[in-house]
This record gives C-alpha cells, sequence and structure tokens, in this order.
C-alpha cells in the first residue's frame, strides 16, 4: 500500500518544476553573465585582480585581452611554468617584452634603437633564467640581434650580420640547459649556438635565397630542426635536420605563399602548416622521408600567417589569416575531422609574423597577434565555459 500511495503521489509537472526549473534558470543566468562579461557591462571590480577583459570572441570560449594599444608587428608568444603569457613585439620605434601577472600586463622596453617601422619579427623563448628574444633593427636591410633578462637589466647583442627584412629575422629556441640556438637568414640558411660567450655558426643551406622565414625547433636530444624557404624562381617549403654531423635537406612543397610553422611531435616527428595556392595545408612526416598532407581549409583566399601547435596527445592546432574575410581563425583535429571557428575581425595583415599559437598544459590554446583594425597587440586564450563562469561566481559570493 505504501508503494502504491507514493506512486499515486508523483506529480510529472511538480517535478519537472522543481527539479528542471532551477537547472534551466542556471543556464539562464550563466549565459546573461557571459554577455554581461563580453560587453564590458560587469565591473572591473566584480572580476577580481586579473587583467581587464576586453572583450569576448562570439564564440564563446576566446577570452581576449589587450597588451597594448598600439601598432605592432612580429609578435611571438611563451607560457612560463605556472601557464603565465609572455609576448614580445616591435612597435614603430622599440622592442618591447610583457608579461601577465595578477595585476595586469606589465611591458617593458628592451631596445631604444629605432625601427623606422620595420615590418619583421621577434622570436621569443623562456629559460631558468628568464627571457631570450632574437629580433632585427633597422630598414630596409636589418641588423641581426639578441637580447636577454640578466636580473632585472635587459644585455643586447648584435651579430653584425646584415639581413634583408625580406628574411624576417629568423627563429629562437632554448635546449634543456637554457643555451639559446637560432636560425636566420644570410646568403643561405645559417644556424647557430651559443657556447660559453662566443656564438657558433653553420651555414646549413648555401643555395641563393635559401632560409628566408625560417622556423627552429629542437627535439628532445637538442638536435636542430628547421622549416624555411627556398625564393626564386618560386617559393620552395624545405626542411632541414641534423644528422650526426651532417645537414640532411629534403623538399616539401612548392608554389607557395608566405609563412609556415615547425612543431616536432612526441617521437621527434616533424609536423608542418603552411599556405599553397591561398589554402591551408598541414602535413606530417610518415616514415624516412615521406610527407602526408591534408588541406585544411581551402574555402577564399586563407592560410597566410599560419602557427601550428601540437597538445600532449601530438593532435595539431593551427591559428591563421583569413585575407577574404579579415577574420583571425583557428583549428584543430578531432576525430571526425578538422573544427575550425572563427576568433575575431582584425582588419587587414601585409607583413612581418603577427601571429603566434601556444598550447599549454591543460591542452588550451594560447595565441598572441596584432590586430591592425584597433592598432593593438593582443593575447587570448581558449576556456570552457565553466572556467569563465565559475570563477566569477564565486568571487561574488
Amino acid at each position: 500500500m505504501e508503494d502504491l500511495k507514493a506512486v499515486r503521489e508523483f506529480h510529472p509537472r511538480k517535478t519537472v518544476l522543481r527539479f528542471f526549473l532551477p537547472l534551466a534558470l542556471g543556464g539562464l543566468l550563466c549565459g546573461l553573465v557571459l554577455l554581461l562579461l563580453a560587453s564590458g557591462a560587469v565591473p572591473a571590480a566584480a572580476r577580481g585582480n586579473s587583467a581587464p577583459i576586453i572583450q569576448m570572441s562570439p564564440r564563446v570560449g576566446w577570452l581576449i585581452q589587450a597588451v597594448e594599444a598600439i601598432t605592432t608587428y612580429g609578435t611571438s608568444l611563451a607560457l612560463d611554468n605556472q601557464g603565465r603569457p609572455h609576448v614580445s613585439y616591435l612597435d614603430p620605434a622599440f622592442l618591447k617584452y610583457a608579461f601577465l601577472d595578477a595585476t595586469g600586463w606589465v611591458t617593458t622596453v628592451v631596445d631604444e634603437a629605432g625601427y623606422d617601422r620595420t615590418p619583421v619579427e621577434t622570436s621569443l623563448a623562456l629559460g631558468p633564467t628568464g627571457p631570450h628574444i632574437l629580433y632585427c633593427t633597422g630598414w630596409p636591410v636589418c641588423d641581426l640581434r639578441y637580447a636577454y633578462l640578466s636580473g632585472t637589466a635587459w644585455i643586447t647583442q648584435s651579430f653584425n650580420i646584415p639581413v634583408s627584412w625580406a628574411g624576417m629575422c629568423g627563429s629562437l629556441a632554448l635546449d634543456a640547459d637554457g643555451r639559446p640556438h637560432i636560425s636566420y637568414y644570410h646568403s643561405g640558411l645559417n644556424y647557430g649556438f651559443l657556447s660559453g660567450t662566443t656564438w657558433i655558426t653553420k651555414v646549413v643551406d648555401s643555395t641563393s635565397s635559401s632560409g628566408l622565414g625560417s622556423t627552429l625547433a629542437l627535439d628532445k636530444n637538442g638536435r636542430p630542426h628547421i622549416l624555411y624557404y627556398r625564393y626564386g624562381p618560386g617559393i620552395t617549403l624545405t626542411y632541414a635536420y641534423l644528422s650526426g654531423t651532417v645537414w640532411v635537406t629534403e623538399i616539401v612543397n612548392d608554389r607557395l605563399c608566405w609563412y609556415a610553422s615547425l612543431a616536432l611531435d612526441s617521437l621527434n616527428r616533424p609536423h608542418i602548416s603552411y599556405c599553397r595556392n591561398q589554402d591551408l595545408i598541414y602535413a606530417y612526416r610518415d616514415g624516412p622521408s615521406s610527407w602526408v598532407t591534408e588541406t585544411v581549409d581551402s574555402t577564399g583566399d586563407v592560410g597566410e600567417f599560419n602557427a601550428l601547435a601540437l597538445d600532449s596527445d601530438d593532435r595539431p592546432h593551427i591559428i591563421y589569416y583569413d585575407r577574404t574575410n579579415k577574420r583571425l581563425k583557428y583549428t584543430y583535429r578531432a576525430e571526425t575531422g578538422w573544427i575550425s571557428e572563427e576568433i575575431e575581425n582584425v582588419g587587414s595583415w601585409i607583413v612581418g609574423r603577427p601571429i603566434d599559437l601556444v598550447m599549454d598544459s591543460a591542452n588550451r590554446p594560447h595565441i598572441s597577434y596584432s590586430d591592425m583594425r584597433t592598432g593593438a597587440v593582443k593575447y587570448a586564450v581558449r576556456r570552457t565555459i565553466y572556467e569563465v563562469f565559475l570563477p566569477l561566481v564565486l568571487r561574488n559570493r
């Protein structure tokens, strides 16, 4: 009889109202808070001590901040051991470095040599003692330079190497001991590393106009791998790596547009992204010398200024520019294929590498980029709705 009575007293309508209505209201409240946060209606005091969020991408999940509201070129991004972002970039007069702490972005002038609006790039890496930056000064022939933070003072060095800005400076990576390694263009592709206080340099590819737009990565054994262009006639994407004491080079593809990116997976295999015939292409090494290629995006004029990073499962993530729609886009490969989304309108990019991508330990993408529409260097991180909403709720309890 008690069971029958319980059945008779069960009211579906009351049950729905009791259990599901609060969930619906909670979801509505969450959406309202996110809308207010994106529009700036939530005051800064309610957001805690974090840096102000200047906007939220129409695709929920991207939190975007302005590092500095000034026209910039050549942003480069790195994350420290605590997952905090560090950015290097060039404005029309200075080389600058910034990092995010609990109060906001802290910006420092590294070099005041003057750049005369040089549209080139920087390359940033973080070591045990702090940041290291490779960059160029001058126009139209650049002076290749290296800077690092020693205590509280920046130390800058000139290689006294004239580098055409078309070479886009080069690339920097640190080995397990924090020692800098670089690749750069100077009458061919060159590679160097710092031994004590002396730079040891080698010519990797002496072919005419080789080494433009190089990207350097070090494998788990500290061996260098470099992706670069050979120019004229046409543009040929070339990959080089050090095998013992011998540099091995191979052609990946031709008939390309500018900019490519390189990352090494957990087995030291190269993965690359590049632009070909106004399409975004992804490729990875499968076997001793064979490459598997995939067309990621072929809608419109896309693929320029791309940056590639691999997550902890060796899955590729790519940031790139959609010139047709002037949009910054993000894509990653899932089991079902490539999943893409727009981040925001960034205006017209012309020269210089204005974008960088890094994955954190939780497989979240972090990016730095130049917004030519608003004239700002920006940083963005992709987060889930819970990462956005819960901290706001907890801070206001």
